[in-house]
């Protein structure tokens, strides 16, 4: 969740106590609220100011490479939302002409919207902030964004969903992993400052009612951690009582996304959000699981199929095909299979993003 406070505040928060680059854990900048469990920023005021008189010197300092291990989500997006809203306070204390201003997003066509800042996370994966004027309480969770790019060569526009990890007032934030063989997760990765991208939503894409489940089992591969900590996000502000797993499977160590903010809601939700971390090639200090999600792993950690426990997988095909059976025809949700079949579990309580 975010802050209670302004987000100008937050921002002042995040550039007084630790640099753009080091992506320091939320924590560092915030404090959570006892009575309502909200994180609020505790920054002065007066930090704005002094704020503001420093962007000229480093204002675009997010654009290097965050460090691959301790960083935050939330101190990354803080950052880096903070350096797209230094640009806009430069800019308007400025002579220069006031920017064009950003589209709102449509659900029933496409529109393009510039990309203000780019912030590498690893080798293959970044984050993306997008300008847009669509209002924050259009986002209902949990939605998604579909992109749509034309590669030098090919006669058809390639369209893919693509899931916003925030939205900040002026801004959505993507976090997209930039595959040898994907058609736009590479465009993606070449993208700079300033280019254009196409898009269209935001679309729902699952229709959750709150407090629907005792017991809720989030799996996601890889960067389809994007959804799975979305809809952890919703049901932890939304449910009072529900008991979530949360799968987190990747290659290596450093493939391992949001770790630090999966273990902070295993800290602040006291006892009821359980992540457990699984690698295919692990390395002399791993201390998770290793190896695929199979049925033994989801049988050891999560709660025995039934009506009271909800399922939702997200990953690449072959990783969802193995855990949950593929999507069917036209990307609906097809048979239940693989893993969660052979534990149990099918249509009525499984869903693939």
């Amino acid at each position: 969740p975010l802050p209670t406070e302004s987000t100008l505040i937050m921002f002042a928060a995040a550039r007084t106590s630790s640099t753009l680059t080091s992506a320091a854990p939320l924590a560092s900048v915030t404090a959570r609220a006892p009575v309502s469990g909200r994180l609020v920023a505790q920054a002065p005021r007066k930090a704005v100011s002094a704020w503001k008189k420093e962007w000229k010197r480093d204002l675009h300092t997010t654009q290097e490479a965050v460090p691959t291990t301790n960083w935050s989500l939330w101190g990354v997006l803080a950052a880096a939302a903070a350096a797209a809203a230094g640009s806009i306070l430069l800019a308007s204390e400025s002579e220069a002409e006031e920017a064009e201003k950003p589209h709102s997003l449509s659900t029933k066509e496409f529109r393009p919207f510039v990309l203000e800042q780019k912030i590498s996370l690893n080798h293959d994966c970044a984050l993306y902030l997008f300008r847009c004027d669509t209002p924050d309480e259009e986002f209902k969770l949990p939605y998604y964004l579909l992109a749509k790019v034309k590669l030098p060569g090919d006669e058809k526009f390639s369209i893919r969903p693509y899931t916003p990890i925030q939205v900040f007032p002026g801004y959505f934030v993507l976090m997209v992993k930039s595959y040898p063989t994907g058609n736009v997760s590479r465009y993606f990765g070449a993208m700079e400052t300033g280019d254009e991208m196409n898009f269209k939503g935001p679309m729902a894409s699952y229709d959750y009612v709150p407090k629907s489940h005792k017991e809720v089992v989030l799996i996601a591969g890889g960067s389809g951690i994007t959804p799975i900590f979305q809809m952890l996000s919703a049901i932890t502000q939304s449910d009072s009582d529900a008991n979530i797993t949360v799968f987190s499977a990747n290659k290596t160590p450093e493939d391992v996304l949001f770790k630090q903010d999966l273990d902070a809601f295993q800290e602040v939700m006291d006892g009821r959000v359980k992540v457990v971390y699984t690698v295919d090639q692990p390395d002399e200090n791993w201390e998770g699981e290793t190896g695929f999600v199979t049925a033994e792993m989801v049988q050891k950690y999560a709660p025995a199929a039934s009506e009271d426990v909800q399922v939702f997988v997200c990953g690449p095909d072959p990783m969802l095909k193995a855990v949950a059976g593929p999507k069917g025809p036209k990307y609906t949700q097809g048979e239940v299979g693989g893993v969660l079949k052979e534990c149990g579990f099918d249509s009525s309580n499984v869903y693939k993003f």
